[in-house]
């Protein structure tokens, strides 16, 4: 959902018309559902509701509410979304989305829904499920499954439900597979109720209608490592769009998405034992579980120096670990199994000490801890100036810290033997986000809500009243959301900034890209970016998107970094906008033909030039022309305007200024009122 482009045929490999199922010698069990049997907004406990336009994905019309009986409500063991044709949020439609993000997440199973659709052009409901991890990996490496899609308009579509797997292939490109089943000729999925299911297990995905599967994929492949992880359950419908168009005077509104029920099944064999996969030594209480079902049964056991402090027999038991890694095991038994072997693996890791990285940031005093670890001994130290509230000799400490920087230490010992560990505070300044220590590495893509530490005046400046948004850094003054795909920094205003620590190991040029996004339809800004306080390439503007959640890219290229260079700056001209990712890329491009093959305007001559360096550029129309000549680590050494040149094919020349420059290679920047252009240039 999203993404779609036209499905195209896979090899062999993935057709599996004759695919051969395991044999598990089992059946499904209900984990999970949600019958509706209640009246009100969609539970919250078990869904989230989605606002906006879903970040402008697909060029959809309709705008989803939170909490809007018009568009989402339960009512009589049933869930109606429904699709208004009315203006808001920007968008020409309200409708809704819901998920279970963080709420109800699933690895396997038999995952399906019960419902009614709705019809008509450009209508799209779906019911599929996205990875947990899309907040880290993005999509399509998140990997997403659609259960049911359809694309509603003229016969065959009101009757066609799609069914498709999309994944990051092994290119890192987005891969898709899929199939569609058609209803008899003269009914549609909006005239009854349909059950619309997958059954996913460690080999395949397969879809069905009404019992009947009509596609199927296997999962086997390495490159669709996305399909063995956690799922979350998204139900939707959406208005308009890439794939269904866009609705038409046939369409009818109000269109309303009837759920009667969501149901997951999974089988014993498919279970995987949650908890963590890497412990410290003789870490205490370690919680491992299984999803539990009626009729089923469970024995833990553990590695021989760790032991169980709860009930072997529970589907949740608490370990205390031992002194080495291994394996936990769960022996379950079903009602229609006999016994299934399930283990982990759990590895062991270094401790480190958790607290805060700054002494004096916030006044009051300041917490300490490692992992809880039975039978050890702790001893830590602190500065001369420094004294323990609590906790001097446990796992965790609560500490008076005085007036300098300095080491938090803590040796501990147990059957294990004897670590050591230290742990440094800085005074609060300007410092790399997240890791003091790190700063951002070019090339690579920085999230704009990464802003140095250090506050107001020093690492940004924001002219907002208050700390808007719910996104990360709520301890700073920057406003910020976070998104699906990324956070990104909003309520943006004139003169505003942002600074980023930053590393170049490598001197060259780069193209700068952001995320930027904008209720605006005509462009502002724009966006200044200085490097050590000095600007390097043209400003650049945020085009109109038409909604706070519609990002585009925006992009300059030829930007040299030496390395030397310490600090990004991001400065704000004109505000209305919201910010995401910013990403800094090898510019490979930079050669005087390309540049000049590129644009078709600007020719400089002769290169290489002793006397008198000539231009010859094409004005698409009147106005002034501002000339930048910089060194190859990006100093800007020569800077004027040329007032008034005319339209069509014009000549500058360079002459005084030439004489101020050694021998050697130079960039040269020519920005009209309608581009900016690149080349180089020989200095004998």
């Amino acid at each position: 959902m999203i993404c779609k482009k036209l499905l195209f045929t896979f090899s062999i490999f993935f057709l599996m018309s004759s695919f051969v199922q395991k044999s598990y010698g089992q059946c499904y069990e209900l984990v999970w559902s949600e019958e509706f049997d209640y009246t009100g907004y969609p539970d919250p406990t078990i869904w989230n509701m989605e606002v906006g336009n879903n970040n402008g994905n697909n060029n959809e019309s309709q705008y989803y509410t939170k909490n809007d009986k018009d568009n989402c409500w339960v009512d009589s063991g049933r869930m109606v979304i429904t699709a208004l044709k009315e203006v808001y949020g920007g968008q020409q439609y309200t409708s809704a989305r819901i998920n279970t993000k963080g709420k109800a997440e699933f690895l396997y199973g038999k995952i399906e829904g019960r419902m009614k659709l709705p019809y008509g052009q450009g209508i799209w409901p779906a019911f599929w499920t996205l990875g947990g991890d899309i907040d880290q990996v993005s999509w399509p490496q998140c990997g997403e499954i659609d259960i049911m899609e359809l694309i509603g308009g003229a016969d065959p579509r009101d009757r066609t439900s799609y069914g498709t797997a999309h994944w990051a292939d092994a290119n890192n490109k987005h891969a898709m597979y899929g199939g569609n089943k058609a209803l008899p000729s003269g009914t549609r999925f909006a005239d009854a109720y349909h059950t619309f299911t997958v059954e996913w297990t460690p080999l395949k995905i397969a879809w069905f209608i009404d019992g009947v599967q009509f596609h199927v994929i296997s999962t086997t492949p390495a490159a669709l490592s996305e399909f063995h992880k956690n799922h979350f359950i998204i139900i939707n419908l959406a208005v308009g769009g890439d794939w269904p168009g866009y609705p038409n005077a046939t369409t009818v509104f109000p269109q309303k998405f009837e759920v009667d029920y969501v149901r997951v099944y999974q089988l014993a064999s498919d279970l995987i034992i949650e908890g963590k996969d890497s412990l410290v030594a003789k870490e205490k209480a370690v919680s491992y579980s299984l999803p539990t079902a009626e009729g089923r049964e469970f024995l833990w056991s553990v590695p021989e120096d760790a032991s169980l402090i709860t009930r072997a027999d529970s589907n949740a038991v608490l370990v205390d670990w031992g002194c080495t890694p291994g394996e936990i095991v769960c022996d379950i038994t079903t009602a229609c199994t006999t016994s299934i072997i399930k283990k982990k693996n759990v590895s062991l890791a270094s401790p480190s000490i958790e607290g805060p990285i700054f002494h004096d940031k916030t006044a009051g005093n300041l917490f300490f801890s490692v992992p809880v670890m039975s039978e050890t001994d702790y001893l830590w130290t602190l500065p001369a100036d420094a004294s323990f509230v609590t906790g001097g000799t446990s796992n965790a400490a609560e500490v008076s810290w005085g007036e300098e920087p300095g080491l938090i230490s803590l040796q501990f010992t147990n059957t294990c033997g004897t670590t050591n560990l230290s742990k440094t505070l800085f005074s609060y300044g300007q410092y790399p986000y997240p890791n003091p220590g790190t700063p951002f590495i070019i090339p690579g893509t920085l999230n704009s809500t990464d802003f140095d530490y250090g506050g107001e005046g020093v690492a940004y400046h924001d002219s907002g009243i208050g700390n808007q948004g719910t996104g990360s850094r709520r301890d700073e003054g920057v406003d910020t959301q976070d998104q699906t795909l990324f956070p990104n920094v909003g309520w943006i205003v004139s003169g505003e900034w942002l600074e980023y620590t930053i590393n170049v190991p490598e001197a060259g040029y780069y193209r700068v890209e952001m995320k930027v996004a904008t209720q605006n339809t005509t462009n502002i800004g724009p966006l200044k970016v200085l490097i050590n306080g000095e600007s390097r390439i043209a400003d650049i503007s945020v085009p109109g998107t038409g909604a706070w959640t519609t990002f585009v890219t925006v992009s300059q290229r030829l930007l040299y970094l030496n390395t030397t260079d310490t600090l990004l700056r991001i400065e704000v001209g004109k505000g209305g906008f919201n910010l995401g990712p910013i990403k800094f890329v090898v510019d490979n491009s930079l050669s005087v033909l390309d540049l000049e093959s590129e644009s078709g305007q600007l020719k400089v001559f002769p290169n290489p030039v002793k006397d008198i360096l000539n231009i010859n550029l094409h004005m698409i129309r009147s106005g002034d022309v501002a000339l930048k000549i910089r060194d190859l680590s990006g100093k800007q050494l020569i800077h004027s305007v040329s007032k008034g040149i005319g339209s069509g094919n014009q000549k500058i020349s360079i002459t005084d200024e030439l004489k101020t420059l050694q021998a050697g290679i130079y960039l040269i920047e020519i920005a009209t009122n309608d581009q900016t252009y690149f080349s180089k240039f020989i200095k004998d």
